[in-house]
């Protein structure tokens, strides 16, 4: 029985799904059938060096068309070396190579510092379309973007693959600054190719101009992340407004909020509502955070992560109910408060969340949190599933072994136990006595 093009094409997704390279590249050498099928998904998704690898596979094993010359000091040539051809690209490779880039999907360059000559085909992003006659981008139909850049002089090659179809966009810088000019260079060349970006990364120490001068070119990205590594104070004129940021992405989905390169609203100001804002982690400080959750309503928010990097809340319980009373929907929650925050939440301050439907809780608790305390928190959570208290103190095992025994819907439950009192062979009859005697009462 002969298949259809269609399963040949399901069994070549799957296969892409699951990474199995090895086994795509067999079916393409079954039938034309499934060559046409499997070529694609092979092609689908690339990491670093494979298309160097592929380009050199045309000749011989002690021959290559590119080659890389490491650099030489004595000439003047730059710390990276460069590339080069041996010899000239024959047509059929460049026809063959021009098809097979054009189903690349996702390119993610490998952040691999430590593995040997890991950086040096980015040098040849903007070489490769030159030397294979391409009359596009290296990628035309690239979505999804991912690169590692060390060094600023390198933003020219990642612009190099900037096209059209780009809807995922991840860069991470290295341990150097990033300056205002290059986050301005990369975001004007987004708006300049068109991209209609609907995922956008950036990782490093960024010193943040205003981030979005064009917000109508960016008014389609639901996910936004920008992770500053710069924990020193920023000026006011290197920093965000927050309100003018989240009102020019009205379709936001998922923002990450890191430390304190926002200027968040004042306090007392006009309460604005963002009706898209699904997912929500925020890492600054305590008055800063206090200021953002006080400045919004989020209607449709079901996940909060709060991570507090100094400072305290001084009323964390009215924080809690202003969260649940502004967004009733949320069913993810957690709070990080600074480990030397003095006063780190109680049971009391946790009481406004009772009248969310949560599933998942993760808190850093105070020390006097008790077994009893945790066993409040379940029961008055129905639909809690899975819960992580990070305490001072460890619980009895035989307390904590009750609650999981008489709340069996809470599936993962992480608290800090002592361990001799978990291996004690007593301590398990200790508890089911316990639990019986509830049981009898």
């Amino acid at each position: 029985m002969e298949l259809s093009h269609d399963i040949w094409r399901e069994i070549a997704d799957l296969l892409a799904d699951q990474s199995d390279k090895r086994t795509l590249l067999s079916l393409a050498l079954v039938s034309r059938t499934s060559s046409i099928a499997a070529l694609p998904a092979l092609w689908r998704d690339l990491s670093s060096r494979e298309i160097i690898f592929t380009i050199n596979s045309f000749v011989p094993e002690d021959d290559h068309f590119l080659v890389f010359h490491a650099p030489d000091a004595s000439n003047g040539e730059t710390p990276g070396g460069r590339w080069g051809l041996s010899h000239p690209i024959p047509e059929f490779v460049r026809v063959r190579m021009s098809e097979y880039l054009s189903y690349v999907r996702s390119y993610v360059h490998d952040s691999d510092p430590c593995a040997k000559r890991w950086d040096e085909d980015k040098d040849l992003w903007p070489l490769l379309p030159v030397w294979l006659g391409l009359d596009s981008t290296l990628f035309p139909h690239l979505r999804h973007l991912s690169v590692y850049l060390d060094e600023e002089y390198r933003t020219e090659a990642l612009l190099s693959l900037l096209c059209p179809s780009i809807s995922h966009l991840e860069i991470e810088f290295s341990e150097d600054i990033v300056g205002p000019q290059t986050i301005s260079t990369i975001l004007d060349a987004i708006v300049n190719v068109g991209c209609v970006l609907r995922r956008l990364l950036f990782c490093g120490q960024i010193c943040l101009t205003p981030l979005l001068s064009t917000p109508s070119a960016f008014k389609h990205l639901r996910h936004l992340e920008i992770v500053s590594y710069i924990f020193q104070h920023l000026e006011l004129s290197s920093r965000v407004s927050i309100v003018d940021l989240l009102s020019s992405l009205p379709s936001l989905n998922h923002f990450f909020c890191g430390v304190d390169t926002y200027i968040m609203p004042p306090l007392g100001s006009a309460v604005i509502c963002h009706d898209s804002l699904v997912e929500l982690n925020i890492c600054a400080t305590a008055s800063d955070i206090e200021k953002f959750l006080l400045g919004f309503r989020f209607p449709l928010l079901s996940e909060i992560d709060i991570s507090v990097i100094e400072g305290a809340f001084p009323r964390l319980k009215r924080l809690h109910e202003t969260i649940t009373s502004r967004s009733p929907m949320i069913r993810q929650f957690s709070l990080l408060c600074n480990t030397l925050d003095p006063n780190p939440p109680t049971l009391d301050d946790l009481t406004p969340l009772f009248g969310l439907a949560l599933e998942s809780v993760d808190c850093r608790i105070s020390k006097a949190f008790t077994a009893s305390d945790v066993e409040t928190l379940v029961k008055s959570l129905p639909n809690l599933r899975k819960l992580t208290l990070l305490a001072p103190t460890c619980f009895r095992a035989a307390e904590i072994y009750i609650i999981l025994s008489q709340h069996p819907r809470l599936e993962d439950l992480e608290v800090p136990v002592d361990l001799q009192d978990l291996l004690s062979p007593s301590a398990l009859d200790h508890a089911e006595e316990m639990r019986n005697g509830l049981k009898t009462k």
